[in-house]
């Protein structure tokens, strides 16, 4: 194992925040004079920050966790919808990253697992080239009453749903290493479904399709929820596009038909399931 894979992202997260000790912050700092990549790294994690978050003003993070627990409220899902408070994007990283990552423990809950009949399996057959567009696969599990209950139902982008029904995701990378999977609905609230938290690495893996392990159940945010599948070659901050997401879900239009503001070298694939009306 090299040097770089030893250092986690949220160490260099807090790094880039300021937020480490004298003792973190000369070990990286020594790290990063002998280890060209791990410099590379630190560097992209400063560029996907400053590009991302210097677009969106800051987020009250902070007010509205102590608020859900005066309420004595736990949501099972991380649900973001927050107003503009602060113009400057430099307190606006420092918001966003430093808040989202505070807010993991209390926010970030375990679903419904639900496992598809399908397992993960190596996409490439002998011979066969292995593919390199990104894509994300969606599957609704058959309720109860179904003759084959077990089974799960491939969904296809704007197949109809509907408020409980259970939702498993299927990736594949494609040449992507790192990636990000949120979704937004129509009522603008934005859940992160890969990686676990907003301090998690966003490595992927490749070469086969994978299921992420946790299910989620759909709410009854009405007309629509739509998942985006968001790729890079290099390690992307959860918190930026995070904070990308939110912006794009406060404008109902775009947020059902259009794409996520981030910067060129990231790309991004969407699915659509359209709710239908009680």
């Amino acid at each position: 194992m090299n040097t770089t894979d030893t250092v986690p992202t949220l160490l260099l997260e807090k790094y880039i925040l300021g937020e480490c000790d004298r003792k973190e912050k000369d070990l990286i700092e020594e790290r990063i004079l002998c280890d060209p990549a791990l410099r590379r790294r630190l560097d992209a994690l400063q560029a996907s920050n400053t590009e991302i978050l210097s677009r969106y003003p800051a987020r009250d993070f902070t007010r509205t966790v102590r608020e859900r627990l005066a309420a004595g409220r736990h949501p099972s899902r991380l649900r973001l919808r927050f107003r503009p408070l602060i113009p400057a994007w430099t307190a606006a990283g420092v918001a966003v990253l430093a808040a989202v990552l505070w807010l993991r423990p209390l926010l970030f809950q375990e679903t419904a697992r639900v496992v598809p009949e399908a397992t993960n399996h190596e996409v490439r057959m002998k011979g066969d080239p292995l593919p390199s567009t990104p894509s994300l696969t969606l599957y609704r599990k058959q309720n109860s009453n179904h003759p084959a209950p077990d089974q799960a139902e491939k969904l296809a982008d704007r197949s109809l749903a509907t408020e409980n029904d259970l939702i498993q995701i299927r990736y594949f990378s494609g040449i992507k290493k790192y990636g990000v999977i949120l979704s937004v609905d129509g009522r603008g609230n934005v859940t992160l479904h890969y990686p676990a938290g907003p301090n998690a690495s966003t490595a992927l893996e490749t070469g086969k399709e994978v299921f992420l392990p946790e299910s989620f159940k759909l709410d009854d945010a009405p007309r629509f929820e739509r998942f985006f599948f968001v790729t890079s070659d290099t390690p992307l901050s959860v918190s930026g596009i995070l904070a990308a997401a939110v912006e794009f879900a406060r404008n109902p239009r775009k947020a059902a038909n259009g794409e996520l503001s981030l910067p060129n070298h990231i790309t991004q694939t969407a699915l659509t399931l359209l709710k239908e009306a009680h």
